[in-house]
């Protein structure tokens, strides 16, 4: 059973650090404040923004270790929510590319 929970924590982890990479990186609701924060940011800044793989590992890192708290699991199961539900945000941005 312990499996089939944290594959659910992962999917819902990393569902939501897609929509949060998104929310920064995409979406037109924070154009205003995305240009001026990286309006003179280096090129290397702009790459780990946009990049749902960079940015998003440390979204699901910050969402996992809350998630992973409030369920009271323990370090190696929010270690595989991290890795797992940064791969699906990651995948996720890939497809939302094209």
């Amino acid at each position: 059973m312990i499996i089939l929970e944290l594959l659910g924590l992962s999917l819902l982890v990393g569902l939501a650090g897609f929509r949060v990479w998104r929310i920064i990186a995409v979406d037109t609701i924070l154009d205003g404040p995305r240009e001026r924060v990286l309006g003179g940011a280096p090129v290397w800044v702009q790459d780990l923004v946009y990049c749902a793989w960079c940015l998003g590992w440390w979204i699901v890192g910050v969402l996992g270790v809350l998630v992973g708290v409030g369920f009271g699991l323990v370090w190696w199961q929010i270690g595989l929510v991290w890795l797992a539900g940064s791969a699906i945000t990651g995948l996720l941005g890939k497809l939302d590319q094209f």
